[in-house]
Formats: C-alpha cells, structure tokens, sequence
C-alpha cells in the first residue's frame, strides 16, 4: 500500500492512515509499516482542520442533511459538501455549505479531524477505492470518521429465524457474496484504521424510499408480508453526527427505529397521504416463498446506548408524514 503524506500543505496522493502526530513528526500506528525511520523521513507536520470542520464525501440526501445538523450545532464550522458534479452545489450554498466536486478537491489541501463518507454504491465499480480517498482526507490522529454502510451485509432470515433480532455483533454475509462484497471490504478498510461503520436499515421520508417505487410501479418483487427494516433520512443524519461527536474508533453500529414493517404495512400506510389518497392503488406483490422474501429483524441496544441516540421518528407511520421542507432540528 501507498503511503500519503503532507507536502507544503498538499496531501501527496496514497495511502495515508496508519500514522499519527508525534511531536512534530509522523509515526506509524500499523504493522504494515516495518520501518519506522523510512516513514518518519517521508513525512512532516499534518496540518487539521479546526476541530469543528467537517468533510461529507458524498453530499446526497444523508449527506445534506447531517451536514445542516452539523452547521447549526457548530455554526462558525466549514461544512465542505464533496459531490461527484456541481449539479446541486447552489442548493448545497443556500444551506450553508461549502460544496466542491470531487475532482476539484482530491487531494485535499488540509487534512480533516471529522469525516462522513456516505456517498452511495450504487453504480460505482471502485467503490473501494472511493471509501479509501475518503479515509485519505482524515487526519487519523483525533476526532472521527464515519462511514455508513447497509444493514444489507447481514445475512436473510426466513422462519422461525426471523424471531431472534440481529444486532451489532451478528455474523454477516460472506465477504465474497456480490451483494456485500463492497461494503464489506469498504467496512474492513474503515475499521482497520481506526475509523467507525453504521450499518444503515433501509433509509426513507415522504418523498423518498421504497414506498415510492412500489406505488409508482404498483408491483414489488417481495411478498406483501416480508419484514423490511427502517429509518427515516433524518434519524440516520442524526446517528451519523453522533457517531462523529462520540469520537470513538473501529466500532460497527447499526441505525434502525426498531419497528419493522411489512411492504403491504408499509404501502398502506404511504397510501393514507393525500397525495395517493385520492386515487386507490393496488400493489401486486412477489412470491411469499420466494428467497427474497426472506426476511430480518434488527435491534440496536448497544448503538443507542453507546451514542446516547434514540430516533426521532420511532416508526414509519411517524415519520412518512413528515414534509420535506419541515424544520431540520438536532
């Protein structure tokens, strides 16, 4: 592995973590590094970030969000928002971040103490790689980096399997199943360097989530009774800023509201909005013995308990009424 470095403020493209700030020097914290002398002489003074920057790669939905969080908390921090085109960056300025693209920003100038990667998968074949520009932008020495990854990771259940809960310390899938294989080594990179993992349950609000497609296309591949975790957008921008304040290091955590719901539970209740109220739909639904209908259920005790977090919107019907302009609070 490449090793990253500071040269006259510019981080010199690598691999960076696994050194930390010695007095004035760079020291290597990882195995990987068997001479000391040889990385000490390549290195000089990193410079951070104040500790109240942050840095999200990956400025979607998610986040946008837990970037307006952060800014109202610390509101003499920079927020910088890392997209991958300018597309929204004047929406990203009106809520008072600071958005650059990637290609503009990488390698950074400076070094930060918090980081958020929460950039998507989807579509990206180096997705890897991408979490690994991520943890480069991370100082490594103090604060945090976050990384929010998928309750997907987690093997399906069917049965009487569904009746015992997932949680933090349950095994996952196989690091070479395709469904998992990015996020899993994307977590391996994030945890063995120090930084943290929230696996994700399926993310939503009014406007966005399953509900949506399956009222759009009235048909789900799943069976009407399959078991979906979730959590609404603005939770899991909530227990991002939390797992970054905790400021702890190499911990998985999983962010769900802890009332699961089944797809037809979820779309009847989606269907009580006066956006689909008024004209009846009727959504056909996948083979209930089907392997994907086979289902799970997660809890997250020692999540909450170790980030001081609860969620806000305790289960879908609370929160799928919420509007999408409604007032962002902490």
């Amino acid at each position: 592995e490449k090793l990253g470095f500071v040269n006259n403020g510019i981080l010199v493209p690598g691999y960076s973590r696994g050194l930390s700030l010695n007095n004035g020097g760079c020291v290597a914290h990882s195995a990987r590094f068997r001479n000391i002398s040889q990385v000490q002489h390549r290195c000089i003074q990193m410079k951070s970030e104040t500790p109240g920057d942050l840095l999200v790669f990956g400025a979607g939905t998610l986040g946008t969000l837990a970037g307006r969080l952060w800014k109202q908390k610390y509101p003499d921090s920079n927020v910088k928002a890392v997209t991958k085109t300018n597309n929204r960056h004047s929406d990203l300025k009106d809520v008072g971040l600071d958005p650059d693209t990637l290609d503009n920003f990488y390698p950074p100038k400076t070094l930060y103490s918090y980081v958020l990667m929460c950039a998507s998968p989807a579509g990206n074949e180096n997705y890897v790689g991408e979490v690994e520009r991520a943890l480069e932008c991370w100082n490594g020495s103090n604060g945090c980096f976050v990384f929010t990854s998928s309750t997907g990771v987690y093997p399906l259940q069917n049965g009487d399997d569904v009746a015992a809960p997932m949680d933090e310390k349950s095994i996952t899938r196989s690091i070479d199943e395709p469904r998992a294989q990015k996020l899993l080594l994307a977590e391996k990179s994030v945890l063995k360097v120090g930084g943290n993992v929230i696996r994700l349950a399926g993310l939503y609000s009014r406007e966005r989530g399953a509900h949506k497609i399956w009222l759009r296309d009235r048909k789900s591949s799943g069976g009407a009774d399959g078991l979906i975790n979730l959590i609404h957008y603005r939770d899991s921008a909530r227990i991002a800023i939390a797992a970054l304040e905790s400021e702890q290091t190499s911990k998985i955590w999983i962010g769900t509201d802890g009332q699961p719901r089944t797809r037809k539970e979820i779309n009847d209740i989606a269907m009580k909005l006066p956006e689909y109220s008024e004209v009846p739909i009727e959504v056909q639904y996948g083979d209930l013995s089907s392997e994907s209908e086979k289902s799970r259920r997660f809890v997250n005790y020692v999540t909450c308990s170790e980030l001081n977090w609860k969620p806000q919107f305790a289960s879908f019907e609370e929160g799928v009424i919420v509007p999408e302009d409604a007032p962002l609070t902490l």
